[in-house]
């Protein structure tokens, strides 16, 4: 046996360095992948538009999905539109009851929704425009503590 390991250790400590360079590989990736799951931006914001046709009411919710482990306070919710924020953060307060604190959080892996009035979203981009008949394309955005949209 030692003869065989005198005859081949050149071949016995490539193999190691190639083992010790698998396992560093696998670590790697499972280290990105833990990182990646920890990681602050897994939030999700969308804007709906709904018609209720037994009331004939039309209506917009912006929904936002805190997809993290960690707990997100927002301090900016609403929509962008040509450069300017149209922030509906007093709505969503008064809407979910958080008057007293004037805080935001939506819990890890929870979504908050929050009713937006059609027309009075609609004034306001009228006012925007300026007269203007030409729409530009509307943004939906949540703004955290960190001042990540």
């Amino acid at each position: 046996m030692r003869e065989f390991i005198l005859n081949n250790w050149p071949y016995i400590i490539l193999g190691l360095m190639a083992l010790l360079f698998l396992i560093q590989l696998r670590f790697s990736h499972s280290l990105g992948k833990l990182a990646k799951h920890f990681s602050n931006q897994k939030v999700n914001v969308k804007a709906s538009y709904n018609h209720d046709m037994t009331t004939n009411n039309p209506s917009i919710m912006i929904t936002v999905n805190n997809q993290n482990v960690n707990d997100l306070k927002l301090i900016g919710i609403g929509f962008i539109y040509k450069e300017q924020t149209i922030d509906y953060f007093k709505t969503a307060i008064r809407e979910r009851g958080s008057e007293k604190t004037n805080q935001l959080i939506i819990d890890s892996r929870d979504a908050i929704k929050i009713p937006v009035e059609v027309d009075s979203l609609k004034n306001i981009i009228h006012d925007l425009n300026e007269g203007s008949k030409k729409v530009k394309p509307l943004e939906v955005f949540a703004t955290d503590v960190s001042g990540t949209q």
